[in-house]
């Protein structure tokens, strides 16, 4: 890469973490001063609800126009003043930004270097971020975005059913809603596909539960809910590389552990994998709860995209083949949950006894979830944990165990009033139950949901989940040659994903290297 090539593909980068590190902000300016200021986005939410990100905006009399933020093709639109109900602007989020840059920032760097290589045209991204980092893909691909209203703004509480590529690879997600906060008797969701997709969502619903006061509840990846109390820090905590993960893991802080970012040895196996060896003090018993809060990183999200666009004029084909043999999406789904998620074991007398994965993520948001993991056959006084996965797919704030007893908790389900989508109608009754009818959206498309909860118990607190079923499909360049030598490495060896997800961080790294 030349000089020039180079500056470009740190550009590109800059451009992701400065995106990322800004957050919309809702704005009280009145429009003529906001779009005098010469922002370069502004986003509007209209009367009906629909919602647009807007690049260049200008005023026309009382008219606000602009290119649209998800138009591959930059059409425009024209919003008259009256139907505006709310008007968002970027504010620069200085505490994200040193998340960002020990996390998603730096994997972003890498898709900047990975796209920089490839010479297939760029597919173009979705709003607030999929196009960021262009690249064949677009950027990077992910799920679903549910915001909750909680009694003063809009906030991000769930990125639902990642990793769900296809329809046969449909499945049910179950995540904490911690932002959620009834008005009353109503809960407000507004769900968003601010990607370059399309997210096919067969059910979305709220539990309400009621548990004892001081409590927590998270759910399992096979979505039972479970009660934690106070959740136990390891005592030490080393990652493959030597090096002391302590710090970053013991509380939920948002200084997260993350990959270091160096070539790896695609022969060994050790070393395309991450490792985690936690250590703890054994409770009593013969069960604990693994408690992790964490998120895939947009490196892996990335990657997801080119596994689809390696299928090039042959993604038809290839979706309909899984619809038609479903033991073959089921092998393809454990193949690449065995693969991609965060493999757990425990240690014990006759070597590492694996316990179960934790499901994917998704890259917006971290995720609480609970794994079981059985002590049978553990009788050392202290405990000892390994978490994998491949390099640089997850960063994970907290690691920690709770052996909270058993309690009585209600659960109930909340009733979906209305789901108003942008163009005014309402797909409430798609998302009441899993029956195959969809709410399907396309990027830029959402729709802002309305709840009634039950009461809450008394001498009870109440937390909320989110319950959801669908996939999503990545737009890809469904033109192109498929790269068979892609698609042979990932799946005709062993370790495919997480060798083939190695050699493509060694060719992201040697691109930033070069001619520095």
């Amino acid at each position: 890469m030349d000089t020039v090539r180079f500056h470009s593909v740190m550009a590109s980068a800059a451009s992701c973490l400065l995106v990322a590190c800004q957050s919309w902000r809702s704005s009280s300016l009145p429009l003529p001063e906001v779009v005098a200021e010469q922002r370069s986005e502004v986003r509007v939410t209209r009367n009906d609800g629909g919602r647009f990100t807007l690049r260049n905006p200008r005023l026309s009399g009382d008219t606000l126009i602009g290119a649209l933020a998800s138009s591959a093709a930059n059409g425009t639109i024209a919003i008259p003043r009256a139907e505006i109900r709310s008007l968002e602007i970027r504010r620069f989020d200085g505490l994200k930004t040193a998340g960002l840059i020990a996390g998603v920032g730096a994997t972003a760097i890498l898709i900047a270097a990975a796209a920089d290589g490839d010479d297939s045209p760029p597919s173009g991204g979705g709003d607030d971020g999929g196009s960021c980092c262009g690249g064949s893909g677009g950027g990077y691909y992910s799920c679903p975005l549910v915001y909750s209203w909680d009694g003063h703004a809009w906030r991000l509480d769930s990125g639902t059913f990642g990793g769900a590529i296809a329809r046969a690879l449909a499945r049910t997600d179950l995540d904490n809603l911690q932002h959620a906060v009834a008005v009353h008797d109503t809960l407000r969701l507004r769900l968003a596909n601010e990607l370059r997709e399309t997210d096919h969502v067969d059910e979305l619903t709220v539990l309400a539960v009621d548990h004892p006061r001081g409590l927590h509840v998270a759910p399992t990846s096979s979505g039972a809910v479970r009660i934690l109390g106070d959740i136990q820090a390891p005592t030490a905590a080393m990652d493959s590389r030597g090096d002391d993960a302590l710090a970053r893991l013991r509380s939920l802080d948002d200084w997260s552990w993350e990959s270091s970012l160096v070539q790896r040895d695609t022969s060994r196996l050790d070393d395309v994998r991450d490792v985690l060896d936690l250590t703890f003090r054994r409770p009593s018993g013969d069960s604990v709860d693994l408690v992790i809060d964490a998120r895939n990183t947009v490196w892996a999200a990335f990657l997801v995209g080119e596994l689809v666009r390696a299928q090039g004029r042959g993604v038809d084909a290839w979706y309909a083949s899984l619809e038609a043999d479903p033991a073959r999406a089921e092998g393809l789904r454990r193949y690449l949950a065995s693969e991609a998620f965060l493999s757990v074991s425990v240690l014990t007398a006759q070597g590492w006894q694996a316990q179960g994965l934790v499901w994917e993520a998704g890259p917006e948001i971290a995720k609480r979830q609970v794994l079981p993991l059985s002590l049978a056959a553990v009788q050392d006084s202290l405990l000892r944990i390994r978490i994998e996965a491949p390099a640089a797919f997850w960063t994970i704030d907290r690691v920690g165990i709770d052996s909270e007893p058993e309690h009585p908790v209600l659960i109930r389900e909340a009733t979906v009033r209305s789901a108003r989508l942008g163009f005014g109608a309402d797909g409430a009754d798609l998302l009441r139950r899993q029956d195959g009818r969809l709410l399907s959206l396309e990027p830029g498309e959402g729709a802002e949901l309305v709840l009634t909860v039950p009461p809450v118990e008394e001498g009870m607190e109440r937390s909320y989940l989110l319950r959801t079923h669908g996939w999503y499909r990545i737009h890809s360049i469904e033109t192109a040659e498929p790269d068979h030598d892609l698609l042979a490495a990932v799946f005709s060896r062993p370790s495919g994903v997480s060798r083939t997800a190695a050699a493509r961080l060694n060719e992201a790294l040697d691109r930033l290297e070069t001619e520095r």
